[in-house]
This record gives C-alpha cells, sequence and structure tokens, in this order.
C-alpha cells in the first residue's frame, strides 16, 4: 500500500527566509529614508533660493528709491543737501549693532503726488504704502533677535505713520558696505562699512550687501560649524544642521547721482 507523504519548511528554512525578508525589508527601508531625506535637503536648498530671489528683488525696490526728491518746476531735482540734512541724510547705517553682530540701513527720500497728503503711489514705502510728494520717508532694514530681517517705514502718509514689519523669516546675518565716490565721478571708488573713520555718508553711491539665509529645518547630513565670510565679516554656524546659503549683490543709488528727471 503506498501512503503519499506530505512534507512542509522545516523551522530552519523558515528562519532563514525570515531573515532574508527582514535583510531586504531594511533595504527598502534605508533607500526610502535616503530618498526622502534628499528630497528634502533639496526642497530646503530650493526654498533658500527663492528666499533668496525675493529678498533680491525686494531689496532692490527698496533702495533703490533711496536719495528720491520730488520734482518741481519743469521735472528738476533740488539738489540732495536742499532736501537731506546733516542728522536726516539720504543714507546712513550702523555696524555690528545687531543680534549676530548684523548692520542696520538707514534710507530716505520723498514721494510722488499732490504734495497735500495725497500719493500718486509711484513712490512707495517698504510696506509698500505710498509716499506723497515732498514727504520724506525712512526705512531701517535691520535684523531682529528672532532671525528675521525686518523693515521699519516711517512715512507720514501711511497708517500707522510709523510701523515695523518681517521682510523674511531665517536670516542669520545682515551686513552692508557703503559705496564711497571720492572723485566726484558717481561711481564708487571704496566699499567701507558704516563706522570707517573717514566715510562721508553724502558721497555714497552704492551699497553692497550680504544676507545670511537659513533653513527652516535641520536636515543637513552633516552638522555645520563653517565660519561664513559676509564681506570680510565672519558669521561661525552654531554646529546644527541647518542649511545656509549667503546672497550678496550691490545696488547703485542712481538718484543719488541724478539731478535731473529722466
Amino acid at each position: 500500500m503506498n501512503i503519499n507523504k506530505h512534507s512542509g519548511f522545516s523551522i530552519l528554512e523558515i528562519m532563514v527566509a525570515i531573515t532574508i525578508s527582514l535583510i531586504l525589508l531594511l533595504g527598502i527601508l534605508q533607500i526610502f529614508v535616503s530618498n526622502k531625506n534628499t528630497y528634502r535637503l533639496q526642497n530646503n536648498l530650493a526654498i533658500l533660493q527663492e528666499n533668496g530671489r525675493f529678498l533680491h528683488e525686494y531689496l532692490n525696490k527698496v533702495i533703490r528709491n533711496t536719495a528720491f526728491r520730488s520734482p518741481v518746476l519743469n521735472q528738476q531735482f533740488v539738489t540732495l543737501d536742499n532736501v537731506f540734512s546733516a542728522s536726516m541724510g539720504f543714507i546712513s547705517g550702523t555696524d555690528n549693532t545687531g543680534p549676530n553682530g548684523s548692520d542696520v540701513l538707514i534710507v530716505r527720500f520723498q514721494g510722488s503726488g499732490t504734495g497735500s497728503g495725497t500719493p500718486d503711489n509711484t513712490i512707495r514705502d517698504c510696506l509698500n504704502r505710498g509716499v506723497d510728494a515732498l514727504t520724506i520717508a525712512t526705512n531701517t532694514i535691520s535684523l531682529n533677535a528672532n532671525n528675521q530681517l525686518t523693515c521699519r517705514a516711517q512715512n507720514a502718509n501711511g497708517a500707522p505713520a510709523d510701523d515695523t514689519q518681517v521682510i523674511l523669516d531665517d536670516v542669520e546675518n545682515f551686513q552692508v558696505l557703503y559705496g564711497e565716490d571720492l572723485n566726484n565721478d558717481k561711481t564708487p571708488d571704496r566699499f567701507v562699512s558704516a563706522n570707517h573713520p573717514s566715510l562721508n555718508f553724502n558721497n555714497v553711491v552704492a551699497v553692497k550687501l550680504a544676507i545670511l539665509l537659513r533653513s527652516t529645518e535641520q536636515n543637513n547630513p552633516v552638522a555645520d560649524s563653517k565660519a561664513y565670510n559676509l564681506l570680510g565679516t565672519l558669521h561661525t554656524a552654531g554646529g546644527d544642521r541647518f542649511t545656509r546659503q549667503i546672497l550678496s549683490f550691490t545696488i547703485m543709488l542712481r538718484n543719488a547721482v541724478t539731478e535731473v528727471a529722466l
């Protein structure tokens, strides 16, 4: 009599199969985690680049208003010293007085409109509020203790007349150098800090900016203790895993060298 014998997997075979499955699962999990970290890192870099583009456009728009004077008869600009005084110049600032040794930049300009409190919104302050003709507005750009780049707008045509708002989060440092024209050829001959002993702000025709941007999340695979050079000022990262990027550019103050409206 023939008896069919049925046999299953042995315990050893089952253990080997489970071990192989676990190894494969670990490999898949490692690939998933690696891809996720890579995505997050690339996403942070993309956000940093987008923030850099925004800040470049924003600061160019705000700072290029510096020294603008409301046109008078025949569209002639009055001279700078007829509008801006020694104590309220068209540009000024402080060096290393903000958080992380950051600088403060102050710019002033007049607006455009009726001259009786009704701006035509051609010229706006850093909070996007119109500045009327013959009104002098002051924009103060600085870093606060929360790593936020802010702008304070003092504008008699605004409501309120003195207001401060955040421009961008996750900014670790803000540095400014002033391009001074030493021979009256309307181009900068040197770039110096605000506390340079022989700097004459009345001769400034350009500013050079350096801003250290930081990611929102700490997902850099390597701890960052790098010393970042921002226009000669060193900022050392705190050994965290934020991703950082320096944004640096120069802005010419076209109104500071123009006497006739274009």
